[in-house]
């Protein structure tokens, strides 16, 4: 574990020349009058172990040329210069001896040096979540992305199930079932009976001439006997025949029976097609229920995935979980729980995220009573951790005091 020792800054944003020796642990207090330079104090902390990305626009004091900050740490001493055109970055150990690829060195230790537990405590639920992801190494975007996805499939699912139900709703409860008749076989049969009995109608009418002609030729008997012969063979001709055609219609359904049939055929049809349709909604949306099901199962799996993971991850605080929708500390959101207990959970966030680096900075101390930076300075204690607080005032009695740029007692 490393810790700062010692600060040295001249000429860095408003610091003219201090010197701070921090508590080895526990709770140190800088304080001073608005502008009077203690949040330079906790700046060049950052600038000087971040480097570029830590460092504020403007590090050089107002009309001078050059800044100069050295960190003192347990086993290296970190001496950063900030000009108009860029800076310097020198790392040595104890000896004196200079340390190759310094930034990358510094970058071990860096981790998330502007952990602030107040600021913490005031994000988002998201951006808490998103925060003690980042400390713990927890990467859940490809679960997330597939539960979106899952999701979005679920949804739209139910949406076409939905217009399902809505279909077999339409019908008004189970149609009558009936079968469908076939109205081409019918017409077809019709007209077969239709020139049947057109035929014997022809037959019949035969036959009533033949009587007529009959008796006609019976009053000419004398002269037309040869004529009557062939009447009377032609007649028992037809007679066959008619015979053969009634025999041939009997049994058979009337002209007037088929006729009738017709009339109810649209009717039949028109309740098998209901049946039909209503049969066809039915599969349709048992088999969109099934397809609902299947996502509701697939989504249930992902969150499984995302809970074991969830499980699995070392959170930074022991009494913390990920919930839907955001930290959980002791089975309530984060949001909800005391103030003691958030400040407590957030200060073990911060030493989790500087494994290596025991130092933690609050900004806005002033937010904090006597009762919270008592209970901030036993959990410091109780870690072993560095905690430098920025509180504006001069009258805490402890603590490093700034003035104009300046270490004052």
């Amino acid at each position: 574990m490393t810790k700062l020792i010692c600060l040295e800054a001249q000429n860095f944003k408003r610091l003219k020349a201090v010197r701070v020796h921090p508590n080895e642990k526990g709770l140190t207090i800088i304080s001073g009058a608005n502008a009077a330079g203690k949040s330079s104090v906790l700046d060049a902390i950052q600038a000087a172990i971040g480097g570029k990305k830590a460092t504020p626009q403007r590090p050089i004091k107002d009309g001078e040329k050059k800044g100069i900050v050295v960190a003192e740490l347990d086993d290296l001493i970190v001496t950063r210069t900030f000009t108009p055109s860029g800076g310097t970055l020198v790392v040595t150990d104890r000896n004196g001896d200079k340390i190759g690829s310094p930034q990358a060195v510094l970058d071990k230790l860096f981790g998330a040096l502007t952990f602030d537990p107040l600021a913490f405590a005031r994000k988002s639920a998201r951006d808490q979540l998103a925060e003690v992801k980042n400390i713990a190494g927890l990467d859940l975007s490809e679960l997330e992305q597939q539960q979106d996805q899952v999701y979005q499939q679920r949804r739209d699912a139910r949406a076409l199930l939905k217009d399902r139900e809505n279909r077999v709703a339409m019908f008004g409860g189970q149609p009558e079932q009936v079968s469908r008749v076939d109205t081409q076989g019918l017409s077809t049969k019709l007209r077969q009976i239709q020139e049947i009995d057109n035929k014997r109608l022809r037959l019949e009418s035969d036959k009533q001439r033949c009587r007529t002609e009959y008796d006609e030729i019976k009053k000419q008997i004398a002269n037309l006997e040869e004529m009557l012969a062939t009447t009377i063979t032609r007649g028992k001709d037809i007679q066959r025949d008619l015979q053969a055609v009634i025999e041939e219609l009997s049994g058979q359904q009337t002209v007037e029976e088929i006729s009738t049939q017709l009339e109810s055929v649209n009717e039949i049809n028109t309740k098998a097609q209901t049946w039909d349709d209503y049969t066809s909604a039915v599969r349709e949306r048992d088999t969109q229920a099934e397809q609902v099901e299947l996502y509701e199962a697939k989504l249930q799996q992902v969150r499984d995935s995302i809970t074991a993971t969830i499980t699995n991850a070392q959170l930074p605080v022991d009494n913390m979980t990920i919930g839907d929708n955001g930290l959980m500390l002791n089975g309530i959101p984060f949001a909800q729980a005391s103030q003691a207990e958030q400040i407590r959970a957030s200060v073990e966030m911060g030493i989790g995220a500087n494994p290596e680096l025991r130092l933690i900075l609050v900004r806005d101390g002033s937010l904090f009573d006597k009762d919270n930076l008592a209970l901030l300075a036993d959990i410091a204690d109780q870690h072993n951790v560095q905690v430098l607080v920025e509180r504006v005032g001069t009258d805490e009695g402890v603590g490093i005091i700034i003035e104009d740029g300046e270490v004052k007692s």
